[in-house]
Parts: C-alpha cells; sequence; structure tokens
C-alpha cells in the first residue's frame, strides 16, 4: 500500500508514543475535549502533529 505511514523508533519511544495514544483515547471517551471538537481550541485550523518533551 502506498499510503502506509512506517514510523521506525527506538523501544522506549514506542512506549511512551503507545502510552499517551492510550491516554488521549481514555481522554476522548470520558467526553474530555480534544483538537476535533469545538471545545478543543484547534482543529481543521491547525493541522498537523505537535511532539512535545
Amino acid at each position: 500500500m502506498t499510503d502506509d505511514i512506517v514510523l521506525r523508533v527506538d523501544r522506549a519511544s514506542a512506549e511512551d508514543l503507545y502510552e499517551v495514544l492510550w491516554l488521549l483515547g481514555e481522554h476522548i471517551a470520558a467526553g474530555g475535549p480534544h483538537p476535533g471538537t469545538a471545545g478543543g481550541g484547534g482543529g481543521a485550523a491547525e493541522p498537523g502533529i505537535q511532539i512535545c518533551g
């Protein structure tokens, strides 16, 4: 598939990414705001990925 995205990261980074995605999923499931919702402070006007840390 030509549209696939492959990330090559070390194990520690992969575990960090997994934790962040899991926490984000829990936050969204609990009804918390995120960039795709009206109260999230982001959305289409601010595309992209932010990596902090």
